[in-house]
């Protein structure tokens, strides 16, 4: 419930640490979709040589229709290289119109969201990837604790 408390404006530099983590948000979905595509176009003559690829290309589905391993690895990795733009956008759009109460709230949620998206990186993906998300959980986790020392 919105209070006349509610209404106050977080401080700048509360902000800027909002906005340069879902910056870094937005950043890794863009490199990763970039170096996803980029990839299958330089590496179509490779992937077909490949066994691996062949493997996943070959093992079939039935899920609603029948697609291949493959598909499945491509759709969701071009997914979670949109959702993490998406998520990023969102957060930048909304920031900016934010009370300090519900900007303290969605600092908290996107710190614990970059906490488990952390420990999942550490165990399934590559360093610069855990390195955004460390990054991202930093930026969010300071301006949740900056914007807890001004007045409300």
């Amino acid at each position: 419930m919105l209070t006349p408390a509610s209404h106050v404006r977080p401080a700048p530099h509360a902000q800027r640490w909002y906005t340069l983590a879902s910056w870094l948000v937005i950043l890794l979905g863009l490199l990763h979709n970039a170096v996803f595509v980029s990839g299958s176009m330089l590496n179509v003559v490779r992937r077909q040589s490949s066994p691996v690829y062949q493997s996943m290309k070959e093992y079939k589905i039935d899920l609603i229709g029948t697609h291949s391993l493959l598909k499945f690895y491509d759709g969701f990795s071009l997914t979670m290289g949109c959702l993490l733009i998406l998520l990023g956008t969102l957060n930048l759009l909304v920031s900016r119109s934010l009370p300090l109460p519900a900007l303290r709230a969605a600092a908290l949620f996107n710190a614990v969201a970059c906490l488990l998206l952390t420990a999942l990186s550490l165990v399934y993906f590559h360093l610069l990837a855990t390195s955004f998300f460390v990054l991202a959980l930093a930026g969010y986790a300071l301006c949740y604790v900056r914007s807890q020392r001004l007045p409300s």
